[in-house]
């Protein structure tokens, strides 16, 4: 029997079973390839805001320089194509590996966790005053444990909330990505805003000789929604203001669930000795998408509580102080709002408020 089983080990579950009292007994499930030969990462840019590195320095976590990427801009540069207008701003991103990242964080996990990848979650219920029964699928074969308690970070799509809450009412989109070389330097990350593409963001970052193309695409109402051709119609829109992606080499494309949500009524916490954290919890910021730093707080403070007594109780404990961090999270809703409204977003833009004006070599 385990105190512990963790579901998912993206960011939020490598940190909690890195954190956890090495006395407990955990078994982490995933169902990504995550051995030396092949690691399968999460979609995602790799970006670490500032609120991300306060949390890793939280936790006394520093980043090793391979991790790190070799491009490290200065300056985000908002291309407004549904304005036809741009601007450029100071922005304090560490840009990083996300795979890399993730392996570093699996090295951080101490003896007393049994990691299982390539294993799919299937069902829990609970058998026992103190008891939960977790079934999960590896290599066809279906494998039975108990534990104490049931944690569920395996991200957006959570088959673990699924189970215990059905169908819950968050907004979901569908990321796209696309890797493509790329030798040219580029001196900044990109936040691309077009409401014919979506009412969200997409975006281009620098990586090692390459750069990512993403893209948060939602369903319009009354629409034939397709994804893909809509990614393909932003590639359309960027080849017109000089970024041209078919005479680039694509490297590989990946795609996600992600989530956006609106209230706390759409978040969840906990249920009996179940305890959720993370994109799981629902925990992702409604304006940027940046999930990273939510992963991370909301795993320090879950185990926090589960180290201090391996009770009931403790999931109480942590559902407060999660709330407080998930209420700030809501309100960015409304910065998202002025972001992604083509009137307001051209008014500021115009403004010239906070940017930068760059030199291009004449005079001026």
């Amino acid at each position: 029997m385990f105190d512990i089983v963790i579901v998912g080990s993206g960011i939020s579950g490598l940190i909690l079973a890195s954190l956890l009292d090495q006395k407990y007994n955990i078994l982490l499930i995933e169902k990504r390839r995550m051995d030396g030969e092949r690691f399968d990462a999460k979609s995602c840019g790799g970006m670490l805001n500032p609120n991300a590195q306060k949390a890793l320095a939280s936790i006394g976590i520093s980043l090793p320089k391979e991790v790190l990427a070799s491009s490290q801009p200065f300056g985000l540069k908002i291309l407004d194509l549904s304005n036809k207008l741009s601007a450029v701003y100071q922005k304090s991103y560490i840009n990083m590996n996300r795979e890399k990242f993730e392996q570093f964080l699996k090295s951080k996990i101490g003896k007393n966790v049994q990691f299982v990848d390539q294993a799919c979650f299937k069902k829990m219920c609970t058998t026992g005053h103190e008891k939960i029964e977790v079934e999960y699928l590896k290599e066809k074969v279906t494998h039975k444990v108990e534990t104490k308690f049931l944690v569920a970070s395996d991200g957006a799509d959570s088959r673990v909330r699924k189970s215990l809450f059905g169908a819950v009412a968050l907004p979901r989109y569908v990321t796209i990505q696309e890797h493509y070389k790329w030798d040219q330097e580029e001196p900044y990350y990109y936040g691309i805003a077009d409401s014919s593409i979506t009412d969200f963001y997409s975006w281009m970052i620098p990586k090692e000789h390459s750069i990512i193309l993403g893209s948060s695409l939602n369903k319009k109402r009354g629409e034939d929604y397709d994804a893909n051709r809509r990614f393909e119609l932003l590639k359309s829109r960027l080849k017109e203001v000089g970024f041209d992606f078919t005479k680039q080499s694509l490297i590989k494309k990946e795609g996600s669930i992600l989530l956006r949500p609106t209230s706390m009524r759409q978040l969840r916490f906990r249920k009996g000795r179940v305890a959720l954290i993370g994109e799981a919890a629902g925990l992702i910021s409604p304006s940027s998408s940046e999930g990273i730093s939510y992963a991370i707080n909301s795993a320090r403070h879950l185990a926090n509580c589960l180290n201090q007594s391996l009770e009931e109780k403790s999931l109480k404990i942590y559902e407060k102080k999660v709330k407080r961090i998930a209420r700030k999270m809501i309100f960015k809703k409304f910065l998202g709002y002025i972001m992604y409204n083509d009137f307001l977003r051209n008014m500021i833009i115009r403004s010239k408020l906070k940017s930068i004006q760059v030199y291009n070599g004449k005079k001026s």
